[in-house]
């Protein structure tokens, strides 16, 4: 990945709300086709840190500078707005409408006249969601609507994906099931990605590069490269090396110093 220019660049980036600084001057940049896991402590900033670049927050600072232009306090980024396709920590499928409406309802918003039925149901299949596509959100499983709404994410047709802890309150096989979904549909795709996880076997299993963020104000602390589903292109067979195993631990080991030294 280090042959190719910064794709996404975040520089000085402050944000707080009312007296809370949550992020503190974050400098980070991101390589196209790169997948990075944004890990750290719970609370600390992390899906600010999402929202801020997709539009959803306002940066405090001038001069602050997100995807190659500078945002000024006060700015409007709706402009941003639509650039990302986003997987919130909440699957947000809308009630009213059945799994394949909650996929197709990106081509109506685009408002382009092409309306993806096919895909969608290709999709959902991938997802294991075949022959649940005229099934209305209630009648789902906690799992199902995770998958559904992973589904819509890439159903979607933008070139940076953001995942906010995808693979939460799943169990561990379906976990490991939906980090080769997520990490083919990325490379088969050739989609860029920032991927913020609480987990460090599933960061170390599928990103390239993981950033550590410190407890609040985050700030970047720690930046380890890791790329081991690369290899055999599968993140199943990265947790099976001697180098995951060795760069969890460290992870683990960088965890309790970086929250000792902020205590």
């Amino acid at each position: 990945m280090k042959d190719k220019a910064p794709y996404l660049v975040i520089k000085d980036l402050t944000v707080s709300f009312n007296d809370l600084v949550v992020l503190d001057k974050i400098n980070l940049k991101v390589e196209k086709e790169e997948i990075i896991a944004l890990i750290g402590p719970s609370g600390c900033g992390k899906s600010t840190l999402l929202n801020t670049i997709a539009g959803i927050y306002m940066p405090d600072n001038n001069g602050t500078r997100i995807d190659g232009q500078f945002m000024l306090k006060g700015e409007n980024n709706l402009g941003r707005r639509g650039k990302y396709a986003y997987m919130f920590q909440e699957d947000r499928l809308l009630p009213w409408r059945t799994l394949l409406n909650n996929l197709i309802i990106v081509d109506e918003i685009n408002a382009s006249g092409n309306i993806r039925k096919e895909e969608a149901k290709r999709q959902l299949a991938k997802m294991g969601l075949s022959g649940f596509e005229n099934y209305f959100p209630k009648q789902l499983s906690g799992g199902m609507k995770k998958r559904a709404a992973l589904a819509r994410t890439f159903f979607m047709p933008n070139d940076i994906i953001f995942l906010d802890e995808p693979l939460a309150s799943v169990d561990y096989s379906l976990k490991l099931d939906l980090e080769r979904y997520i990490y083919k549909e990325l490379v088969d795709s050739k989609r860029t990605a920032i991927i913020v996880t609480h987990e460090y076997d599933t960061a170390a299993a599928l990103a390239d590069r993981i950033i550590v963020l410190s407890s609040r104000p985050a700030r970047v602390c720690g930046e380890f490269e890791a790329g081991m589903a690369r290899k055999d292109n599968d993140p199943l067979m990265a947790r099976k090396s001697e180098d995951f195993f060795r760069l969890t631990t460290k992870l683990i080991e960088f965890a309790g110093i970086s929250n000792a030294s902020n205590n």
